[in-house]
């Protein structure tokens, strides 16, 4: 209450101070729900890398020549 009075003292808008507060709770709101889709999104794309890198012969086998170079150049190794 005193920084509700302070704030008008000093020529603020209640208004504004009430709109700013429901903004920043919005952008919070958001940003929590950002956060779960993106470790949603981060689940899901494992799960798909998992199973393409255990069904591709080439890295299962661990042979060094051209075609394990290239499977580990797609997953992001080398």
């Amino acid at each position: 209450m005193a920084r509700l009075r302070a704030y008008v003292a000093n020529d603020g808008k209640v208004c504004d101070l009430i709109k700013y507060k429901q903004e920043k709770q919005h952008r919070m709101i958001q940003d929590e729900i950002k956060i779960e889709v993106d470790k949603e999104i981060k689940r899901k794309q494992k799960t798909y890398t998992d199973v393409w890198n255990h069904q591709t012969v080439a890295g299962s086998t661990r042979l060094v020549d051209g075609m394990y170079c290239l499977t580990k150049k797609l997953r992001g190794i080398i």
